[in-house]
């Protein structure tokens, strides 16, 4: 279950699961997001072993920086959403 506070990246699609291509045997395969989402973090292939370093290019980083932004300042929102909820009650 996805709680509304202090979403990340990780929280929302970390256990999703992502392709990645293995240039040692040419096999697709399936890795969850939270493994390749930080640069230069490895994975293991699933058909031979080989170990991949995963490198982010422009876009990627650009995406995920961005994504980081807009999670932040939902979070930033949602905080002041309970406070005004919490002088409610």
């Amino acid at each position: 279950m996805i709680i509304l506070k202090d979403l990340t990246l990780e929280n929302l699609f970390g256990d999703e699961e992502v392709e990645v291509d293995c240039p040692s045997c040419n096999k697709t395969f399936q890795v969850e997001f939270k493994k390749v989402l930080t640069p230069n973090s490895s994975v293991e292939c699933a058909n031979c072993g080989q170990e991949i370093v995963i490198n982010h290019d422009e876009t990627t980083e650009k995406s995920l920086k961005d994504a980081d932004k807009s999670l932040n300042e939902f979070n930033k929102s949602f905080d002041k959403l309970e406070k005004a909820f919490k002088k409610f009650r």
